[in-house]
């Protein structure tokens, strides 16, 4: 077995002009039997003409080996990219003060890269314009947005016969991913961190989390505090419930409809009850591919209303076409010879998880909140498909010593910074808890409540709510 080598490529590497040529991706890819390789290249100077503007903190990419040892040769490679905070500062080298963030998008299937170019990266794009985000969540911490499962966005697998099908299974490469990326760069153990995502994230976080606690060698190095949760899908059962009375209550389905899905709805919740998920995930599917036909509203966010030939408004299709583009591929350091074609969301990825999907994660809330973790759930107030109504019904129901405090507790208005009048939303905070409704945002909250979302962070890192 070939030892797997990391490679750091200096920045010079990298221009719109100046990109991988073959030779280097062969030098970067393959040791001399062919076999793959892992990488970390420095992409700051690329992303700084990319943008048109000199970028102030450096930008990392790469591939980090996830597979068992009996499958490395294999070529299991979860792709990362990160931002460190402050000029100056370096994966190996940063100051003690800066947090760790690793964010989760969903799906299942769906890249980190949605959440890095459509939320909380430095760079955003509008249209085909980049842009730096004054609201990036690597003005607060080191951010490191990580692709998996396997397959999903530009991490990769060359074994055909693994086939993950749950975040039980997801859950060992994301180990292997923390134990191999913190033996290249041990300095970030003594580093306060913390799981951040959002939809389909609420099975990952709170499984992995409490996956990385109960390690031998991470729960005592890698300083994890606690997790934040966005528009998460966590407890189906009591989710798809809330759906009859979200849509009716905001006028969107009759009296009728909401019967209907009332009907459907607890068809699901009794398939749950009696462990046939995939039934309850045709179920919910028919649910939310009926309901989309109301008045042609977005699941994601009912103020949006699709129109003939309009594009949904999460597609995140911008940030696609560039990572298709040959030129901005090799700058960005993808290997393309094992993902030819990127795609957001993995749809084989999503179908396997078909049995996972409607399975209830919230007893590993409760198990983070036992264990002292700061745990923050977040809603966008405008989400259908994973409404803050159902966050609550299953929140109600969580057997934490101190829920009873936590629903006695006061519910207080948020404001913006330097305002008392513009409003942020609402949170309700008792001890290591805290939920938060946020204001005119739908399911990805930070693409339509940036400066919010910002300050969000914010109160969480210091617990000042």
């Amino acid at each position: 077995m070939k030892q797997i080598i990391i490679i750091l490529i200096i920045a010079s590497l990298f221009s719109l002009g100046q990109s991988f040529t073959n030779a280097d991706l062969k030098s970067l890819n393959q040791n001399q039997d062919g076999e793959t390789l892992s990488y970390i290249v420095n992409v700051s100077s690329f992303m700084s003409k990319f943008v048109g503007e000199t970028l102030d903190f450096e930008y990392y990419n790469g591939y980090v080996p996830v597979g068992s040892k009996e499958e490395e040769k294999d070529g299991q490679q979860s792709f990362f990219i990160s931002m460190v905070t402050k000029y100056g500062e370096t994966l190996e080298n940063m100051s003690d003060e800066t947090d760790v963030i690793y964010w989760f998008n969903g799906g299942p299937g769906c890249s980190s890269q949605f959440g890095n170019w459509n939320e909380i990266g430095p760079i955003l794009l509008d249209g085909e314009t980049p842009y730096l985000n004054n609201e990036s969540w690597n003005k607060q911490a080191l951010l490191i947005f990580i692709d998996q499962p396997l397959g999903a966005g530009l991490s990769y697998t060359d074994n055909p016969n693994i086939k993950i099908g749950s975040t039980v299974d997801a859950a060992p490469y994301m180990i292997n991913f923390f134990h191999n990326f913190y033996e290249k760069y041990p300095g970030l153990l003594g580093h306060k961190t913390y799981f951040f995502g959002e939809s389909y994230a609420g099975h990952y976080i709170p499984y992995y989390a409490n996956q990385v606690l109960e390690d031998d060698y991470l729960s005592k190095h890698m300083k994890l505090q606690g997790v934040g949760i966005g528009d998460g899908w966590t407890s189906p059962k009591h989710q798809i419930l809330s759906l009859s009375d979200f849509y009716y209550n905001v006028a969107i389905a009759s009296q009728g409809q909401k019967e209907e899905i009332y009907f459907t709805s607890n068809q699901a919740k009794k398939a749950i009850e009696n462990k046939e998920y995939a039934k309850a995930t045709h179920l919910f599917d028919s649910i939310t591919d009926d309901t989309s036909a109301y008045g042609n509203v977005d699941q994601y966010n009912f103020f949006y209303y699709k129109y003939p030939g309009q594009e949904d408004p999460y597609t995140g299709m911008e940030f696609e076409n560039f990572l298709n583009k040959p030129d901005f591929r090799k700058g960005y350091g993808i290997y393309s010879k094992a993902i030819p074609k990127f795609s957001n969301c993995n749809e084989t990825i999503y179908d396997n998880f078909n049995n996972d999907f409607t399975k209830s994660y919230d007893k590993y809330v409760d198990q983070l909140l036992s264990k002292g973790q700061k745990v923050l759930l977040f809603n966008g107030q405008l989400d259908i498909i994973v409404n803050g109504a159902g966050a609550q019904d299953w929140i109600n129901e969580l057997s934490w010593k101190n829920l009873e405090k936590w629903q006695n507790s006061k519910r207080s208005v948020w404001y913006y910074p330097d305002s008392t009048s513009a409003v942020i939303g609402n949170f309700q905070n008792y001890d290591n808890f805290c939920y938060a409704n946020i204001y005119k945002a739908g399911h990805m909250v930070p693409a339509d409540q940036p400066v919010g979302s910002s300050n969000m962070l914010k109160k969480y890192l210091t617990w000042d709510w």
